[in-house]
């Protein structure tokens, strides 16, 4: 009956008709393909090893519409985090406990925005072209605020996705996605550079260089601990650092990777994270005992924030 009824059917409509049948056919077939799971065995050791079920979150956070292009995570206090996303120039303060936005303070103009950190009551925003925005929480119920304006030499060719802070040398940690250079100066991998809060200097030789084969090196080095041969592409999408440890976590968004490096830039440990759990992490933050925070933007969704236990 089918057949009959296309069969009389103008042919453009016939056309038409008949590759929706064969998409949907082959939708189906496809979900029906059993997918495979992680293992086990292999789960409960990368928890082991890294302090984190990164397979299991214990909570997932669907945020409000206006953190869709959440870029920038960090802990503020009582289980509050400040947020940044890519577009307004925006702080939002996010009630973990009632899972509401408490609070927003607009601090500047429509921008591409990627790293948030709160350091003594004062906050500090980047942006994609490496300037950084600060005000004092002390304006935390105001809607507006005059920003504080720190100029560095990085640009939209470094392509700042992450701000972290390192409280032992008290420095942000300006991570960069793409050129590793500035003022014309070729490097080779990806730059980590720091700002000196006590000194407000900018530190024109990169904190931490890190190349896509230290990654593979490691991952050859530890073969027992890696499903791959070699590390996926490799551009920072985050940073943070570990308040029990010290230690300099990276995420890497594009190569689905959770990268951790001590203070002299060296891959101590990684995991390769699963797409479906973490869609495009942005964001990340620890709490003071250590839980970890990593925030996916939602792609045409909602941005979600998945929160992990910290084990050790």
């Amino acid at each position: 009956m089918c057949i009959i009824a296309l069969a009389n059917l103008p042919n453009q409509r016939l056309k038409l008709l008949t590759i929706v049948a064969l998409f949907l056919a082959c939708q189906t077939g496809c979900n029906m393909i059993k997918e495979e799971k992680p293992d086990p065995e292999f789960v409960l050791k990368q928890a082991q090893r890294l302090g984190y079920d990164l397979e299991n979150p214990n909570k997932k956070i669907k945020l409000h519409f206006d953190l869709e292009e959440i870029s920038g995570l960090s802990y503020v206090k009582d289980s509050i985090l400040a947020c940044v996303q890519d577009e307004l120039g925006r702080a939002y303060f996010y009630d973990l406990g009632n899972e509401k936005i408490q609070y927003s303070i607009k601090f500047a103009q429509s921008g591409d925005y990627e790293g948030i950190e709160l350091v003594d009551g004062k906050v500090y925003v980047v942006e994609n072209n490496g300037k950084i925005y600060s005000f004092d929480t002390t304006a935390a119920n105001t809607q507006k605020v005059k920003s504080a304006i720190i100029d560095t030499p990085l640009s939209d060719k470094n392509d700042v996705e992450g701000l972290g802070y390192l409280p032992t040398s008290r420095q942000l940690l300006i991570a960069c996605k793409e050129e590793a250079g500035i003022n014309k100066k070729k490097r080779k991998g990806k730059a980590i550079y720091a700002y000196n809060l006590d000194e407000k200097k900018f530190e024109e030789k990169p904190f931490i260089t890190i190349k896509r084969s230290d990654i593979t090196k490691f991952i050859v080095d530890h073969p027992d601990n890696y499903k791959i041969k070699k590390s996926p592409d490799f551009k920072p999408s985050g940073i943070a650092v570990h308040p029990k440890t010290n230690k300099i976590y990276l995420l890497n968004s594009v190569g689905k990777m959770l990268i951790i490096l001590n203070e002299k830039g060296k891959v101590e440990d990684l995991a390769i994270l699963n797409p479906k759990t973490f869609r495009q992490p942005e964001g990340i933050c620890f709490a003071p005992n250590g839980d970890l925070f990593i925030a996916s933007e939602g792609g045409g969704s909602r941005g979600y924030l998945l929160a992990f236990k910290y084990l050790k």
